[in-house]
């Protein structure tokens, strides 16, 4: 099944208890409904208003969401989002 892989990095690891996940996702489907769906899943705001959280980075393939089409950039199976909180650890 097609699927996209999202990367938690810390501290948002430790609230949701892995630093990995595997979302599958359907034809059309775009960085808004996974994040939609991260909100609702594991109680994390991602987004506020119909607008990414400016408490998060968000990448799709090591790319900031904000130079592509934001929350309505497409996913596809294979992709990678990385969620950077904005008080990361390093």
């Amino acid at each position: 099944m097609p699927h996209v892989k999202v990367k938690l990095i810390p501290p948002l690891d430790k609230e949701i208890g892995t630093k990995e996940l595997r979302i599958f996702i359907e034809d059309s489907q775009e960085i808004y409904d996974i994040l939609q769906y991260l909100t609702s899943k594991h109680n994390i705001q991602l987004i506020i208003d119909h607008n990414p959280n400016p408490g998060y980075i968000i990448l799709l393939n090591d790319v900031d969401i904000n130079v592509l089409e934001g929350l309505k950039t497409k996913v596809k199976n294979g992709d990678t989002i990385t969620i950077i909180p904005v008080s990361h650890g390093g």
